[in-house]
């Protein structure tokens, strides 16, 4: 996006100018039998020829041109906002994934214990086969719960590695805990500054 706001500002000044100075050459009289032979040529004529646009023309390419600059410029600063946004999102999901990851596996070694636990009762005749089934039913959902969180921490550690510029399988360490910004809202600003600092309603402007 930066390359293509810099090749329209290039064009700007393109716009601006006069088309190329062209170079003219015509030969008469030539000998068909000979037509290397310039000396005896009748006539060998050289000159410069340029054209002129119309008055203003040349000022309202290059407004254009300018204009078309500024659709890039905004067009480049929409894609920055959605690829801030794609990693807010996912540095959102990673440390949700994590923080979940983690609990399920606090969640799994409890599990584990009242499992045991309840085995331990039931040979004792103090509980009975289906309160053991129960807790081990239990124990095995936690364990697909635990895979499919997994594979949400591989997908989303590829996203973020991926808008970062970074090797999908390059190692990120345990997210730390986003602190929470508190500020007072009201429609009517958020309004205005969403009108204001939207690139794409600046781009069409420049567009019209």
């Amino acid at each position: 996006a930066r390359d293509r706001v810099r090749a329209s500002a290039e064009r700007v000044p393109a716009s601006a100018r006069l088309p190329d100075l062209e170079f003219k050459y015509e030969q008469w009289g030539v000998p068909l039998a000979r037509p290397y032979a310039l000396g005896s040529a009748d006539t060998l004529m050289f000159g410069l020829r340029q054209s002129f646009q119309a008055l203003g023309s040349l000022d309202a390419r290059s407004r254009a041109a300018a204009e078309e600059a500024s659709m890039a410029l905004g067009t480049q600063l929409t894609r920055a906002q959605d690829v801030i946004a794609q990693v807010r999102r996912a540095y959102f999901e990673y440390f949700r994934a994590e923080t979940e990851y983690r609990i399920h596996l606090e969640h799994v070694e409890i599990a584990t214990r009242v499992v045991e636990l309840a085995r331990s009762n039931y040979k004792a005749g103090r509980g009975t086969q289906q309160d053991v089934l129960r807790t081990i039913v239990q124990l095995s959902q936690l364990h697909n719960d635990i895979a499919n969180i997994e594979q949400q921490r591989r997908s989303v550690r590829v996203l973020l590695n991926t808008l970062m510029a970074r090797a999908p399988d390059a190692p990120l360490g345990a997210p730390p805990a986003p602190r929470p910004s508190h500020r007072e809202l009201r429609v009517e600003e958020l309004e205005k500054v969403l009108k204001e600092s939207r690139p794409e309603v600046a781009s069409a402007g420049h567009a019209v």
